[in-house]
């Protein structure tokens, strides 16, 4: 019984940890092609990149900010929430 609680918690604290450092991610992307006017053809230099091939074939700065980052979030978000459930549900 312990141990479900126990992992849940570090289920839900490395989600929620997923979930923040994207949602300042992206608030700091909008934060920053707002103040440019949005130009997109600047680049807000990412952290991290999970490509670092052909220039080609890297997602353009407009479709990260507007459709993936939110996308991603959502769906950690919806994670989040059904590790929620699933915990209350097996702790009762």
């Amino acid at each position: 019984m312990i141990e479900n609680i126990i992992l849940g918690v570090f289920y839900i604290s490395v989600t929620a940890y997923f979930w923040v450092s994207m949602a300042i991610s992206e608030v700091r992307d909008i934060m920053f092609y707002k103040n440019n006017n949005w130009n997109f053809e600047l680049d807000s230099h990412p952290k991290w990149k999970s490509y670092e091939g052909d220039s080609d074939k890297q997602i353009s700065n407009r479709s990260r900010v507007i459709f993936c980052m939110p996308t991603a979030i959502l769906f950690l978000s919806l994670q989040m929430v059904a590790i929620v459930y699933a915990s209350i549900i097996n702790y009762m």
